[in-house]
């Protein structure tokens, strides 16, 4: 693993020989704090699959340089994930699989701020596959996506979700 800084934000490169490149855009919060160990790990796993991975901080959240200024940080958060690919631009047409796993998990949050990371951040990942041409889009969303849905919900009844009142509901 070795260690790298581009645009203020600190990174951390898992490197392997493959062709197929993984940046990895952590979750925020208490979220990151919970699944810091784990996505270690997965870049380690990758990287030993033959699968060169960059994870990084995004500006003014852990090593990363920066001053945290709330109104402007999603717009931040966004340009150092397309800073991050960047470092890996070389991969572009070799990435087969892009996944997003990042959201706001805050059922508190203001609907504008749920709206402007699940929504607009998703939008953002989307783009961002689109431009290294990732072959498969992978999205992981919690349970929220089913809304209220009593009983087992697959991935294939996003139309029988109900419940979706509420603001966080809705942004999944």
């Amino acid at each position: 693993m070795r260690r790298l800084m581009f645009e203020g934000c600190a990174g951390w490169l898992h490197e392997a020989q493959g062709k197929t490149g993984v940046v990895l855009c952590a979750p925020l919060g208490h979220e990151a704090m919970w699944s810091h160990r784990a996505w270690r790990h997965l870049a380690d796993d990758l990287a030993a699959a033959g699968m060169p991975v960059l994870r990084f901080d995004y500006p003014c959240t852990g090593d990363s340089a920066g001053a945290c200024d709330a109104a402007h940080f999603l717009g931040r958060a966004a340009s150092s994930i397309v800073a991050a690919a960047a470092q890996l631009r070389a991969l572009a047409g070799k990435v087969k699989h892009f996944f997003h796993l990042a959201a706001i998990y805050d059922l508190t949050a203001k609907p504008e701020a749920q709206h402007i990371a699940n929504v607009e951040g998703t939008r953002h990942a989307l783009d961002l596959a689109a431009a290294l041409k990732a072959g498969v889009f992978h999205h992981t969303s919690s349970i929220a996506a089913a809304g209220l849905y009593p009983g087992v919900f697959r991935e294939d009844m996003f139309d029988e979700a109900e419940g979706l009142d509420d603001p966080y509901l809705r942004t999944k």
